[in-house]
């Protein structure tokens, strides 16, 4: 969708749509969210989370490379995140591992997982 995709989703109904039932299921108390292999790259989803983080209900369980050190502003990211998105999302897990790993054969890692979900 490239650049000013807030605009263009919300020129599509269906699409506008998700995208405020996103915000709704962040609105709500003890919210859980996992990320698997998002780049924090979208300013809106990037603001949408941030609110979540300040109203402190939202626990978030990151699943990248880079783990929780996605949400630092790094030189080749495309839209670096808010800086303080790392900061205002207090319950913060991370799993740096590849997901058929964690699914397959690492017990600890996918505890982690889980655990967000509790």
């Amino acid at each position: 969708m490239g650049k000013a995709k807030l605009a263009q989703i919300n020129q599509h109904p269906v699409l506008k749509r998700y995208f405020e039932y996103f915000i709704e299921c962040l609105s709500k108390p003890d919210t859980r969210l996992t990320v698997i292999g998002y780049s924090f790259s979208d300013e809106h989803i990037n603001e949408a989370l941030l609110e979540a983080g300040r109203r402190g209900t939202m626990r978030m369980f990151v699943v990248h490379p880079r783990g929780r050190d996605i949400l630092v502003r790094y030189p080749d990211a495309p839209i670096p995140p808010p800086e303080p998105l790392r900061d205002e999302i207090t319950s913060l897990g991370e799993s740096r591992r590849n997901l058929s790993q964690t699914f397959l054969d690492d017990e600890l890692e996918r505890d982690a997982l889980y655990a967000v979900l509790k």
